[in-house]
């Protein structure tokens, strides 16, 4: 693995001699730049197997690519094409069909990262690509006549760096440059997803199956004529790892991290570590050397969000001793718990695999580049057999019976793990890293000792900023506390989104009060972008899409911000159509629970009056009351007695905010009236509102 970069535009050999530079940790064995047509582009190599410097370049053509293509070999037959290792196989393959990239994209297996470009007339043709889950990294940015890509966004020059895109990994981006003009026009061709039909084959079936494309995923991560590394936590997804890895590789240094307090999967590890007979290296960390650590990792990782940097504690740790030790390998068991549907809110999940769906298609956001940019800091390439194509692709297919019921998680996992491990060990509830390895209390430590209230002070003082995002926005409690949420977390709300529908039924829009937001805009700061729609299921969503495509283009946003809670029907459809257009999804409150969200608001002084009723027990009186501890208390009581949705997101009730901590002014409600149309059924209709001072 290694780094790749490109620049294109005014001082571009400046600026790639820089990138390139910043990029070193991740390519230590070689660095290389070269000027194709003018177009400046940086290769630093990590050298694992072999010694293959890049960019690769022909008679017209250039790559250059951060990439473990597993199945290369087979490609290399079957394509007829004389390749020495898989960034040759790859460079081949491009040029055969630089006219149907997506072709060439889908025969390949394994993780990677590529900008490939060739001489067409007077235009560089030119494209940048990831794997389908984005393991491997890149960040680009284009305006007018310039064109800047790296694996990491820290490298890019900072007036670039704050506009970088995270390229989204299932976009294929199609670049022109036009060499006498100067001008660079982009273009972004959707590859889709995984397919999501549910097989026919039996549970025993499927088991073997599943367990033959898991062996040969950790067989192919393990091979290296040099020792590798294996993360061993002792949960079931590392301890099944272990045991077939060293199946396939008898040079492997095994490792555990943990804090000096107590850890369970120190625990479980050394309990592993008895049935295999292995040795594993326990590396113990004490809590100031942790503490005194944060500052760097979140340079590192490039974001304040607590769960990522928690996370990132232990690998920061782990990653620092296993480049001490002098190996560039390490297999790590993530990706299994969002693929096998092993997380505990699964089991409130209607549709589970849409769920893992939805984990998977962000953990190029929640988990790659995190992992990526901690280890490749230290020269290592992490590497994630759980996170193989076709694994991923033929467990999506499973039916959910096959991987989660009310008291099990996992479970054709578990159950290919039990031929391998004790009982103990393949049915050892799930416990996610920082929590397992006691490095969970370290963030509020460093908030106490620093007298910080949110990591996110500590990123806003390096004067970056995470990425540009629009905020899906009702007006309502559930949009304000998202966004709310976002902010908090150093992330640039750059717009807002409102739906306007003539549907005051809409499956997916709120419509009550909709008329006020513009308000709610200009207390926030934030300009607003409002669409409107007939409101017709499925056709509405065509107002969103041209809404988004509006915020890509005015404002540059990465993703879109959703407050959805336990909607499958909207999160569903907001992410497939975001992830056509390039975009992330962040949806905060998603799974939180509905009493906690509400007591939440009210903690915040996220001040919202209810506007509409439709449940029983819920009558005239509550239209117009504000959202305190009273009557959170007496919603609470009322679904005890009827079982309705505590926040509402069954549309018991709506709300509209009128105050909120990220408000600069509040709303003033001048005149309002309520319209019953039945007993537990009616709207507060506000007819005239303004801002007012706080």
């Amino acid at each position: 693995m290694c780094g790749i970069s490109g620049a294109f535009g005014p001082n571009s050999k400046v600026i790639i001699k820089e990138v390139s530079s910043l990029l070193k940790h991740r390519g230590p064995d070689c660095s290389k730049i070269i000027d194709f047509y003018d177009l400046q582009l940086g290769h630093n190599l990590l050298s694992i197997v072999g010694f293959v410097p890049q960019p690769l370049v022909s008679k017209d053509s250039v790559m250059v690519a951060n990439s473990e293509i597993y199945n290369w070999e087979y490609l290399a037959k079957k394509e007829k094409l004389k390749a020495k290792n898989d960034s040759e196989l790859l460079f081949l393959l491009l040029q055969k069909y630089k006219n149907n990239l997506g072709k060439a994209i889908n025969m390949l297996n394994g993780d990677f990262a590529f900008a490939f470009f060739y001489k067409q007339q007077n235009s560089i043709i030119g494209y940048l690509s990831r794997a389908i889950l984005g393991i491997k990294p890149l960040w680009y940015y284009s305006h007018t006549g310039q064109l800047y890509f790296s694996s990491e966004r820290k490298s890019l020059p900072i007036n670039i760096r704050t506009k970088a895109i995270d390229l989204n990994p299932r976009i294929l981006l199609n670049i022109n440059i036009n060499t006498k003009t100067k001008k660079v026009v982009l273009k972004e061709q959707y590859l889709g997803f995984f397919n999501n039909e549910t097989t026919q084959d039996s549970y025993e079936k499927a088991k073997t199956h599943t367990e033959k494309i898991i062996e040969e995923s950790i067989k192919q991560r393990s091979k290296s004529d040099k020792k590798i590394a294996v993360l061993v936590s002792g949960g079931v997804d590392s301890s099944l790892m272990t045991c077939i890895a060293q199946k396939y590789n008898k040079n492997i240094a095994f490792y555990n991290i943990s804090t000096e307090r107590k850890s369970i999967d120190k625990d479980f590890a050394e309990k592993l570590e008895k049935e295999l007979k292995i040795k594993i290296n326990y590396i113990t960390i004490n809590d100031n050397d942790a503490i005194k650590a944060i500052p760097n990792i979140v340079q590192i990782i490039e974001t304040s969000d607590p769960i990522k940097v928690s996370i990132a504690l232990p690998f920061y740790f782990l990653a620092k001793q296993i480049n001490k030790d002098k190996i560039k390998v390490v297999l790590i068991g993530n990706g299994a718990d969002s693929l096998f549907c092993g997380f505990h809110r699964f089991l409130s999940e209607y549709n589970p695999t849409k769920d893992s769906i939805s984990k998977l298609r962000k953990l190029y956001d929640t988990d790659c580049y995190r992992d990526d940019a901690i280890f490749m800091h230290f020269g290592i390439e992490a590497r994630f057999p759980y996170l193989d194509k076709k694994l991923c692709n033929y467990v999506i297919s499973l039916p959910d019976s096959y991987k989660i019921n009310n008291t099990r998680r996992k479970i054709i996992l578990r159950d290919i793990a039990s031929k391998y491990l004790s009982k103990e060990l393949s049915e050892r509830p799930k416990k996610a890293i920082q929590y397992g390895s006691g490095f969970d209390k370290l963030l509020t430590r460093y908030q106490n000792l620093h007298k910080k209230n949110t990591i996110g002070e500590l990123f806003e003082q390096t004067k970056n900023e995470n990425e540009k995002l629009a905020c899906l926005f009702s007006g309502g409690k559930d949009s304000v506390l998202a966004l709310h949420i976002m902010k908090n977390m150093n992330y640039k709300v750059s717009c807002l989104i409102t739906i306007d529908s003539k549907n005051k039924d809409s499956y997916m829009y709120h419509t009550p009060t909709i008329h006020l937001v513009d308000l709610q805009s200009k207390s926030l700061g934030v300009p607003l972008i409002k669409c409107k729609t007939a409101g017709k299921k499925e056709k509405e969503l065509s107002a969103l899409k041209s809404a988004l495509i509006k915020a890509k283009k005015k404002y540059n946003i990465n993703g879109v911000i959703t407050g959805a809670l336990y909607s499958n029907y909207q999160r569903d459809r907001i992410e497939k159509i975001s992830d056509e257009l390039g975009l992330k999804v962040f949806s905060p409150l998603w799974h939180k629970s509905q009493y906690e969200e509400v007591k939440e608001l009210i903690s915040l002084h996220i001040v919202g009056v209810i506007t509409k009723i439709a449940a029983q027990g819920l009558q005239n009186d509550f239209l117009g009351k504000v959202l305190d501890k009273n009557l959170l208390e007496q919603l609470k009581q009322l679904e005890n007695k009827y079982g309705f949705n505590i926040c509402g997101e069954g549309g018991e009730y709506e709300t509209f905010v009128l105050d909120a901590p990220i408000f600069r002014k509040k709303i003033e409600i001048e005149k309002s009236k309520v319209k019953m149309e039945n007993e537990f059924t009616g709207e507060l209709l506000i007819e005239k509102a303004k801002l007012v001072d706080k």
